[in-house]
């Protein structure tokens, strides 16, 4: 019985690591993805509906609205790059 609570409450703080480390992962993602988005902010209007990261190194911006100045938008449906994945991510 001893063993068994004691394997739950690895298996519990591994988790919290685990999501904690997903969590950085996304934050790093987003904050980069929002930087390059307000760097082209004198040239280029855009945005993005939805983030999604996937731990093993998918990300996907969905539907991403881009205007030039004066001209009329272009909506794209996704847009997915491959990075490392989240265990193997050097900051």
């Amino acid at each position: 019985m001893r063993i068994v609570k004691l394997f739950s409450k690895v298996i519990l703080l591994l988790l919290i690591v685990a999501l904690g480390l997903y969590g950085f992962y996304y934050y790093q993602v987003k904050s980069t993805v929002d930087r390059q988005i307000q760097q082209m902010t004198p040239f280029v209007n855009a945005q993005y509906n939805s983030l999604t990261v996937n731990p093993f190194g998918l990300i996907s911006l969905n539907t991403v609205n881009v205007s030039l100045m004066g001209q009329p938008g272009i909506v794209i449906d996704r847009i997915s790059l491959t990075s490392d994945p989240l265990f193997f991510y050097a900051v």
